[in-house]
Parts: structure tokens; sequence; C-alpha cells
């Protein structure tokens, strides 16, 4: 518990640090004649988060390491603050920064900050490492390009650019996690969490801080509608399979609505407003251009809506008249900055177009899902997707009609029932949140389950799906039998107190949900921070890494954990997965084997790396007069046909069955003659005084035997029958004609069917100069 104190603590605190800076940072550039139409909420911040990004965008192109560019980002801003103190003291009063309502919103991101940790509680200690997630690969990638970007060295990757398709996708959330990753040590794995929940409790404050601007619901009823918005199943899903760029643009795209629909100006060309936009614009090009052509449809959108419903108010022509000049005044204060931003970012603009158009085309990229849950969308308790369309088609309509019913319900009300209620900024608000559920209902209508279609969900209605409470509460306090309950103080308890409670009920049931059917989170032991020492030696610089294929995520790790060294990657879930050669392991480039143990090499020319693997510095081999159990593994020794390692040795499970031996010239002199010792023990049913075996290896070298007992057999193996340079190999094939499987075996724990074909156990194997058992007869021309 201490230990998950002190993580949230370090989360909160780092978090508010990178804020507070680019806020002083985007501040202190402000002009004082901007001031006032700069706005008093967190315009600063985007612009100094603006300026960040441009500063390392350019830095990696020049070759710039990223912790140099933030660490000299934050000088700069300190600098520009003590030169400008002054203004920053009367700019921070102005702004009430030290008052009560600061304090309050700081309080909500922490509170928010500790629900998102509720629904994910991740490890906190050493025993594992820190993630915990779905299991997206994205906060792999995340992770290991942060971390490159941070040294910006050689890739450590064969063969690979970290400067290509993914990192210009989202080249500002690299930038972003590395920042905060400085407050955690410089460790980017330590930071993605924080990161996570800190964008969370961040778009929970951005839709607290819009609810009660826009629909004047109290404080405590906008941290209610935050906390239902986060802990809602579909905002868990995207949360928790950690789409950072969707969560890191979502806080900017709801700015950028706010401060459209809130918009008022009386002057034609308001830089302040430009400045506003063009950071937010910046932002989204740089972080998820995704969501930039999103939040610039939505400004249209919401210049004809705001257009629509200023000139609702009535009064004829004049009305219509008013409305059209701001309206005018808005578009020219988001074509300026759109307008530079064509003509300073062109080619960034145009890659980032032909980079969404491939992405949109239905079956590129990602996985299908089904319809999203109206229900999951708004944040119900219960499944993200509606599992009766998964089972009968036909509910997918019921689906779309919720969604048209939400919209047309929304629109009905506010634009037609109480729009004398109502101001132009609800009604315009409330208008964009029905657009997006219409879109997404039509959009499935067109495309069905598919990747494109839930992550339209996620730009679009998801972001705005938090109007749904905040527009209905703030109908429910216009409504006479809310007047009527809250004449006395009494009443007003009562009210708060039981909206209070149907809010804790859905956070409450949103947590039980999680608990119960969302599937357990990816953890990592921490015995994998060992692959840092081997990062850490320094008598090579590239090495072979091959990892368990049972974990898709190993070479991930590896490569995170290996920034220093060339590493070349064997493994069957790795896209540049290249093809395993002993041939190449040396001291200059060793071989990392995960969960092997350095004692089946064979020689102790390795290194154990504890809860990884072993680093093997020379090729495994087998040693001359050596005894190697089959109850163990032994790379070197390659088999087919053989079943699993028994406390004597190993069944055979087939009636072939294959070796391949494997010595390395430096360890086993093989160019002279030897034996290969196999000591076997036979499994003689009724019927069968002996067993039968028929060998064949080498150069076309074939031989018979049979046993009765458990007995040694060697095989003479010439100079000839080894193939290969340094590493030689030697083939060896058994048949037992007279195998078969027995009905039953009689064991310990009593009878159990058997259904391989026994002929033999293998208990121990040895290659020697002289024979350690029965010497058998090569057969004089006999064919294969």
């Amino acid at each position: 518990m201490f230990a998950h104190v002190l993580s949230i603590a370090h989360g909160v605190g780092a978090s508010v640090a990178c804020a507070a800076c680019f806020y002083v940072g985007g501040l202190a550039l402000v002009p004082r004649r901007w001031d006032d139409s700069l706005g008093r909420g967190e315009s600063p911040a985007v612009l100094g988060a603006t300026l960040y990004v441009i500063l390392c965008w350019f830095g990696i192109t020049f070759g710039v390491p990223l912790t140099r560019l933030a660490i000299g980002f934050a000088s700069v801003v300190l600098v520009l603050a003590a030169a400008r103190h002054r203004w920053l003291v009367i700019a921070f009063k102005a702004r009430a920064i030290y008052s009560r309502a600061t304090l309050g919103w700081l309080l909500t991101f922490v509170l928010l900050y500790i629900l998102a940790y509720l629904f994910t509680l991740p490890p906190a200690t050493a025993e594992y490492l820190p993630p915990a997630w779905s299991g997206n690969i994205d906060l792999m990638t995340y992770m290991r390009y942060t971390k490159h970007l941070l040294r910006l060295g050689p890739s450590n990757l064969a063969g690979f650019s970290y400067l290509d398709w993914v990192y210009l996708q989202t080249p500002a959330v690299f930038y972003f996690l590395g920042w905060l990753s400085l407050l955690f040590g410089g460790d980017p794995m330590s930071a993605v969490m924080p990161a996570q929940f800190a964008l969370t409790a961040l778009i929970g404050v951005f839709i607290a801080r819009i609810s009660r601007s826009v629909f004047r619901v109290s404080r405590a009823s906008a941290l209610a509608i935050a906390c239902i918005f986060v802990s809602g199943p579909f905002f868990r899903y995207v949360a928790g399979a950690y789409f950072l760029s969707t969560l890191m643009s979502t806080p900017i795209l709801l700015c950028l609505v706010w401060k459209t629909i809130s918009y008022r100006s009386p002057r034609l060309l308001d830089g302040g407003a430009a400045l506003q936009f063009g950071s937010a614009y910046v932002l989204l090009l740089f972080m998820y251009p995704f969501l930039l052509f999103v939040g610039m449809a939505a400004q249209v959108a919401a210049i004809v809506l705001t257009l629509v419903a200023e000139a609702q108010a009535g009064g004829g022509w004049p009305a219509w008249r008013d409305a059209g000049r701001h309206a005018g005044r808005t578009t020219c204060a988001v074509l300026l900055p759109l307008g530079l931003l064509a003509l300073f970012l062109f080619q960034r603009l145009a890659w980032s177009f032909d980079m969404v158009r491939f992405l949109s085309q239905v079956g590129v990229a990602g996985w299908p899902m089904d319809i999203i849950s109206p229900l999951a969308l708004v944040g119900l308790p219960g499944p993200r997707t509606d599992h009766s369309a998964v089972q009968d088609p036909a509910y997918r309509v019921w689906a779309v009609a919720a969604f048209c019913a939400i919209a047309l319900a929304l629109g009905f009300l506010y634009f037609w029932r109480f729009r004398e209620r109502t101001t132009p900024a609800q009604r315009t608000l409330v208008g964009l949140a029905g657009g997006t559920f219409l879109l997404y209902g039509a959009y499935f209508v067109r495309v069905g389950p598919s990747y494109q279609q839930w992550k339209l969900a996620s730009y679009t209605a998801l972001p705005l799906s938090f109007v749904v409470f905040a527009g209905g509460l703030q109908l429910f306090q216009q409504s006479g039998p809310f007047a009527r309950a809250t004449r006395t103080a009494v009443g007003r308890r009562v009210v708060t107190a039981l909206l209070g409670v149907v809010a804790v009920l859905l956070v409450g049931g949103n947590l039980v949900v999680h608990a119960l059917s969302d599937q357990v989170l990816v953890r990592f032991p921490g015995t994998l921070r060992n692959l840092a020492t081997v990062d850490a030696l320094p008598s090579f610089r590239e090495l072979t890494v091959q990892m368990d294929d049972s974990n898709p995520y190993g070479p991930f790790l590896a490569l995170y954990f290996l920034p220093n060294k060339r590493v070349h990657v064997v493994s069957s879930s790795f896209g540049l997965s290249e093809p395993l050669s002993f041939e190449q392991v040396s001291r200059q480039r060793p071989l990392l084997i995960q969960n092997y143990w350095c004692e089946g090499i064979g020689h102790d020319d390795t290194l154990t790396v504890p809860g990884v693997g072993c680093l093997l510095f020379a090729p495994p081999s087998l040693m001359l007069a050596t005894s190697y159990p089959f109850s163990r593994s032994f790379l070197f020794v390659h088999f087919a046909g053989l079943g699993p390692r028994e406390p004597q040795g190993r069944w055979n499970t087939r009636l072939l069955v294959r070796f391949d031996l494997t010595a390395d010239l430096r360890r086993a002199w093989v160019y002279q003659d030897t034996y290969v010792n196999l000591c076997l023990k036979p499994y003689l049913p009724p019927g069968t005084p002996r067993q039968r075996l028929v060998f064949s290896w080498g150069a076309d070298e074939h031989a018979e035997a049979s046993l009765g007992a458990r007995e040694c057999i060697s095989l003479p193996v010439s100079r000839a029958d080894w193939t290969g340079d340094r590493l030689r190999k030697l083939p060896i094939a058994i048949a037992f004609p007279d195998g078969a499987a027995p009905h039953w075996l009689e064991t310990p724990e009593g009878r159990y069917k058997e259904s391989r074909p026994l002929a033999v156990m293998f208990e121990v194997l040895s290659v020697s100069i002289s024979p350690g058992g029965r010497v058998v007869t090569p057969i004089v021309g006999a064919a294969r």
C-alpha cells in the first residue's frame, strides 16, 4: 500500500511539474497586448507545449538527442521566467492562479488520477516491471522509440531505423513521453503508466471544466460527470490498450472545440485567438493527425451550429446578421492559423493527409471490432461491444437505432423543446455530440465491423459522450420538479445526495465489471531488468537474442533493455527476425537465449543472466567423454520423436527418432574416430522378448541391434560421418520395427492408457574415443 501511495505521489508530482513548465514557458512568451484575447484557461500551456514540439521536431532532424532538447527547453523556460518574473506575477494574479478554484481543479486532477490508477493497479514494487495493460503492442513501441530518441544514437536493431514510418505518424507523443521520462530517471518504462493516468485525469479535468463552463453544473456534478466518463467501459478499453496518441490528443481536441464554441471577439483578426487555434493545430499535427482533421471538421460544424443557435434567439434579420458576423469572425480566426500551418508545414501536412487516407481504408491496420455498445460509450457499466450483435447481427440494428435515438433526443430537447432555456454555446455543443452519434451509426452501417469504425468512435463520439450527462443534468436543474425539490436546504441536500449516489453507483459498477469481466492485464517479471547487465558488458557491441516464443513481447523488451548494443533478433513473433546460426556465435557476437540455462550448453564459456537465460560466448557443443542424461536438455542435441523429460530419460513417441549432434572443433576434436554411446532401456510387452533397433548415421552408415534389457550401444563414427567446418554435425536416425502402443501401463498412481508406440527409453548419451558399450557393426552395402 505504501508503495502504491508513493507511485501515485510521484506520478502526480511529475505530471504537474511538466504541465507547469509548459504553462510558464507559454505565458512568458505572450505579448501583453494579446493577454486578454489569449484567455484565462489552458492556452499558455498549449502554447508552451507547441514550442517544445517544434523545438524537438527540428532538433531530432538535426541529430540532437531528446534528452538535450528537453533539458534545454526547461532551461530556456527558467531563463525567461527570471527575465519576465514581474510580468508573470501580474499574469498569475490576473488568472487567479493562487485561488481556491485553481486548487479545486488540481484536486480534481489528483482524484481522477487515483481513479484511473485503481482501474489498473500497476505493479509498484520490483517484483514486476512497471507496465500493466491489455497487451496491445503499441505500449512497447512507445517505450522503445522514446528510449531511442532520448539518446539518439545508432539503431540498436540491425537493419532498422527508428526515424521512419512509425515515428513520423506521432512524433510529438514520443517527445512528451520522453519529457515525463526525465522525471523518472530517464526510463520511459517507468513513465508509461503515470503518463496514461495523467492523460486520463487531464481528459476528465477538461470534461469537468467544459461541463462547468458551458452547462453551468455545480463543481461536484462536474467532477461526477468526469468520473463517470473515465470509468466508462469503452474509454477504459482505449486507455487499457494504451492508445497513447488518442489519449494525448483528446484534451487538445476538447480544448479546440471548447475555444471555438466560446469564441467571442469584436475584431475581425484576433491575434490571441489565432495563437490559440494555431497552437492546437500544430500539436495535433505532430501528435496525431487523425484528430487534427477531426478537430477541423468539428470547428466547421461548430461554426454552422453556432450560427443556427444564435439565430434561434429571435429578432428576425438582425439576429441572423449578428450571427453571420460572429460566424465570419470565428472563421477568420480559424483560417488564419490554418493558412500559416499550410504555408510553413506543408510537407508535414501533406504527409499526414496521405497517412490518414491510407489508414482509413477498411482492412488496413489494427483488428476488427463489432459495434460499440451505446451504454458503454456513455459510461454505463457493461460490455464495451454489443455481444448480442456478435451472436446475431440483427441486434446491430438496435445499437445503431439507439445512437440515432440519443442524437435525435438531444437535438429535440435543445434545439426545439427547451431552446429558450439554453444558450447558443450549449446548443452548439449538444449538436456536435448528437452529430458524432449519427456519424458513427452511419459509418458503421457503411463499413460494418472493422478497425476503422471503432477508431472513429474513439475520435468523435467518445470525447463528446459526456454531453449526454452534462446536458441532461442541466435540463433537469432547470425543470419544475428540481426547483420544487430544492426550495429548502433539506431538499437541496437530498437532491445532491441522490445525484452523488447515482454517480457512485455508476463508477462502482464499472469497477465491479472491470474486476469481474475485463481481461487480465499483462505484466512482466522484474527479473527481466537483468537484461540491462548484458547491455553494460564492454567486451562486445553486437549480439544475437533468441527470445522465448511463448512471450510475443520478449523481442521488444530485449531491445528496450539493450539500447547500446546492435541486436539481431531470433523470434517467430517478430517481424525483423533473423535465422539462428550457431556459426556466428563468438566473444565478439554472443548469443543470448531466454529461458535456457547454461548447464545445457555443453561448456562453461557462458554467462548466466539471472531470471532471463544464458549468454553464450561460443557455440554450444558436446565434449568428449562426457555423459549427457536425456532427463535434461542440451542445446547441442536436436531431436525429433522423443517425449517429455522423465526422471530416467525420455521415451520415444514415434517409430523413427532422429538426432542431430553438434560439436565445436575447438572443444571436441571429432576428426578422429569416435563412438556415439547410447544407453537405452527397452520396452518389452508380452510376446516381445527383444526390441529391435535399426540405426542410420553419418555418411550412409547402417546397423541393426536388439535389446532384451538395459544396455549401452556404441556407434562407430569416422571423420567422414561429420559435416560442416568449425561446427560439425552428425545426423543419427533410429527406427523401431517392433514398437507398439500398450493398452495400459502400471504407475505409482495406478493404470492409465498409453497411445505412444513405445520401444525404448533413452537414458544417457556420450561421445568418446573408446566405446562405452556394445559396438554395433555397420552393415556393408546396405541401402537407406
